[in-house]
């Protein structure tokens, strides 16, 4: 590959919160060529529709794959079988091309709901829902895939940001707290969470775009918040009051998610999260903006 060529890049899946941040992301700079893909040019589940958009895409390019039915809108088996198909038709007419990287966005859903903490890369997988173990079994077809590149294998766990239409649960209870005068919280709001702020990850992997290579890591700051501590956060931000509501009742994904990221900072040794309480700031900063206009 010449040495003055712009660097490549596809992102598969590029029209979610996170397949977008990261178009957005790479195409403000100069030094790279980004193609965002999405089911109207690239179906994942057409194989023929795969094997097109391929022919078309020169060698030596970076996959991104941000694809996935996601669990907030589908958690079956029939998603299941959808989700393995993607990957399974994008292993098939990847075989063909030159890759020169491929970066796989998973989740931390496939340690299940009550891992042992702190988890790190070796904690038991042990998926308890659809959707975790629909990525626990994509990232074993990649890594078993004998595709002649780097694969990294990212699991994320609440990914927030300006743009995520506040799906996450920062973003969430930040539209929560401003519009209305009450939240409710599951045990008593002291579930420990790890927020990861959007732009985190878009720096992440553009030092793997520069650096490719094979791994797998769970990108957490390392730090966790009780949901209390998040809300407190917020309502400091807003200069709201808020009336918390405990409800038992509530469902969750997930228990405590505490990490030991040691592995992360073992191949980013200089990498530094964005501290939670900058990162609502901001998306608060971006949120009020968009009330105004």
């Amino acid at each position: 590959m010449p040495l003055d060529s712009l660097e490549k890049i596809i992102i598969l899946g590029h029209s979610g919160f996170i397949g977008k941040s990261l178009y957005n992301f790479f195409k403000s700079e100069n030094n790279f060529q980004v193609t965002g893909a999405t089911r109207n040019s690239c179906n994942l589940l057409d194989s023929s529709a795969v094997k097109h958009f391929f022919s078309t895409i020169e060698d030596y390019s970076n996959i991104i794959f941000c694809s996935v039915l996601n669990k907030n809108f589908c958690d079956s088996t029939a998603s299941l079988h959808k989700n393995i198909a993607m990957v399974d038709n994008f292993i098939n007419c990847a075989r063909q091309k030159q890759i020169r990287s491929i970066i796989y966005l998973s989740s931390v859903d496939v340690y299940g709901q009550k891992p042992q903490l702190p988890i790190n890369e070796k904690t038991l997988i042990n998926p308890d829902n659809v959707y975790g173990l629909s990525k626990f079994s994509c990232e074993f077809l990649l890594k078993s895939s004998s595709l002649n590149c780097p694969i990294a294998i990212l699991r994320l766990p609440g990914i927030y940001g300006n743009d995520d239409n506040f799906k996450s649960i920062v973003g969430h209870f930040i539209k929560k707290i401003y519009f209305d005068n009450h939240i409710f919280l599951s045990d008593k709001g002291k579930i420990l969470r790890d927020y990861v702020e959007i732009n985190d990850l878009c720096q992440i992997i553009r030092i793997l775009i520069a650096n490719p290579n094979s791994l797998t890591l769970n990108i957490a700051t390392g730090k966790s918040f009780s949901l209390n501590e998040l809300v407190d956060i917020i309502t400091e931000k807003l200069r709201k009051k808020i009336n918390i509501k405990y409800n038992e009742n509530l469902k969750n994904s997930a228990k405590n998610l505490v990490f030991d990221n040691s592995s992360f900072f073992n191949v980013f040794p200089d990498f530094h999260f964005t501290n939670l309480k900058k990162g609502c700031s901001k998306y608060v900063d971006n949120f009020l903006n968009q009330i105004k206009d």
